[in-house]
C-alpha cells in the first residue's frame, strides 16, 4: 500500500497532537498558528488537568466590530497623512510619515489593516536580534535595542532564514575574534563594519556617526549587547515595544522589510500600557472604516 507523502500541514497538526519539550516551543507553535489565525485569542493554560475536554463545544467566534475610524487628511506640507481615531476620541495609533498621494495613503491603511491583526509584538530587553524578509524576498537581521534604535544589520541579504540565523549565532558566538573597522563615507560620516578572518563582511552599522568617537561608542554598544540578545524571528509585520529616551514605552508596527507601517503616537507610562494599546489597535484596525 502506498503512503501518502507527509505535508507541512500535515506535520503541523500532528505537532499540535503532540508535546513539546519547553514551553518556549509550545508558545512559538501558538505564534505560528496566530500568524495564521486572525483574531483568535490565545488562553494559557499551565496544567494538562485544566484544560477543557476533548468533545467539549465551544461558541464560535463572531466577527470584531471596530469601534474606530481611519481618518485621512492632507497636512500643511501638501502631504497625506492618517490616523485611526476610537469612538470615544482617542488616537490609537497614526501613519508616523507623510505620503505624497492620496491613494498611497490608502495602500498604508490597507496594509495596516491586513497586517495589525495577526501581528505578534516584541520587547527587547534591552536588545534583540530581528531575522527578517526584505523588498527582495531575501533574509536579513538587525539589531534592535529597547529604546528603538537599530545598532547592527546583516549589511548583506541571504537567500534561506537559516543562512541569517546561522550569521547571527556566529556573530554571538564569535564577536570577540572578528575585526570592527571605523571609517569616514563619501559624505563625511563616520560608520563601522564587521569583518571575519577571511575578510567577508558580517554587518556594518546601518547608518552614519558625525564623529568617529560616536561610532566607536556604537561598535562598544554591539559588542556588548549581541552575544546575550535573542534572535526573534518575525512574519509579515510584528509590533515592537520599545522604552524611549523618556522612558516611556511605546510601539510601532514594523513590516518585515524594514518600514514603519504604523506608530503609537504617545508615550505609555507603563509597558502594559502600551501592550493595551497595541490590543486595541489589533480589535480595530481590521475592520474600521475610513473617512475622508
Amino acid at each position: 500500500m502506498a503512503l501518502a507523502a507527509s505535508t507541512p500541514e500535515r506535520q503541523s497538526h500532528r505537532q499540535q497532537r503532540e508535546g513539546y519539550t519547553r514551553k518556549h516551543n509550545a508558545e512559538k507553535g501558538m505564534a505560528s498558528v496566530r500568524r495564521n489565525a486572525l483574531g483568535a485569542t490565545t488562553l494559557v493554560f499551565e496544567r494538562e488537568a485544566e484544560l477543557p475536554e476533548p468533545t467539549a463545544e465551544f461558541e464560535p467566534v463572531e466577527e470584531q466590530t471596530s469601534q474606530a475610524t481611519f481618518e485621512l487628511e492632507e497636512d500643511n506640507a501638501g502631504e497625506f497623512r492618517w490616523r485611526l481615531r476610537h469612538d470615544n476620541g482617542n488616537i490609537l495609533g497614526d501613519s508616523g510619515e507623510g505620503y505624497s498621494s492620496r491613494s498611497n495613503a490608502r495602500r498604508a491603511i490597507g496594509r495596516v489593516q491586513e497586517y495589525a491583526g495577526p501581528a505578534d509584538y516584541l520587547w527587547f530587553d534591552p536588545t534583540g536580534f530581528e531575522v527578517y524578509r526584505d523588498k527582495a524576498n531575501e533574509w536579513r537581521w538587525r539589531l534592535v535595542h529597547t529604546n528603538g534604535n537599530i545598532l547592527a544589520d546583516s549589511g548583506e541579504s541571504y537567500t534561506r532564514r537559516n543562512d541569517a540565523n546561522r550569521a547571527v549565532d556566529r556573530l554571538r558566538e564569535r564577536i570577540d575574534e572578528f575585526e570592527f573597522e571605523v571609517y569616514e563615507d563619501a559624505a563625511g560620516e563616520y560608520r563601522w563594519r564587521l569583518r571575519n578572518a577571511n575578510d567577508q563582511i558580517l554587518g556594518d552599522s546601518g547608518e552614519g556617526y558625525e564623529s568617529r568617537s560616536n561610532a566607536e561608542a556604537a561598535v562598544d554598544r554591539v559588542r556588548e549587547y549581541a552575544p546575550d540578545a535573542d534572535v526573534l524571528d518575525i512574519g509579515r509585520a510584528v509590533f515592537e515595544l520599545y522604552e524611549d529616551r523618556g522612558g516611556d514605552h511605546r510601539w510601532r508596527l514594523r513590516h518585515r522589510n524594514g518600514n514603519i507601517l504604523m506608530d503609537g503616537g504617545e508615550g505609555y507610562a507603563s509597558r502594559s500600557g502600551a501592550r493595551d494599546g497595541i490590543e486595541s489597535v489589533k480589535r480595530n484596525a481590521p475592520n474600521a472604516e475610513r473617512t475622508e
